[in-house]
């Protein structure tokens, strides 16, 4: 549940500092790109514990383990960097 709960905190973390910071308080390219790898980090080991515990099925082998964390890694980055400029200037403004 907590690993659950960790990857929605760091999306919406990047979301609203996107969206409600002006740029220059924005936190840079590489600090928000890793926060969308950790939140897929959390994410992946949820999907495991809901694979294992609820639906049954076993992940034995270390390679496919590795392969789904790397894709649920890279995705997640991308996603991060795709996402980082979609809201330019739609936030509060500082007077």
């Amino acid at each position: 549940m907590a690993g659950f709960m960790m990857s929605i905190y760091g999306i919406h973390t990047s979301i609203v500092n996107r969206k409600f910071l002006p740029p220059e308080l924005q936190a840079p390219l590489w600090r928000d790109i890793s926060l969308w790898v950790f939140s897929g980090f959390f994410a992946f080991f949820t999907v495991v514990t809901i694979l294992d515990r609820v639906l049954g099925v076993k992940i034995n082998d270390p390679a496919l383990g590795a392969g789904l964390g790397a894709l649920f890694l890279v995705v997640f980055g991308l996603v991060g960097f795709a996402t980082r400029g979609s809201a330019p200037g739609s936030g509060a403004r500082v007077a």
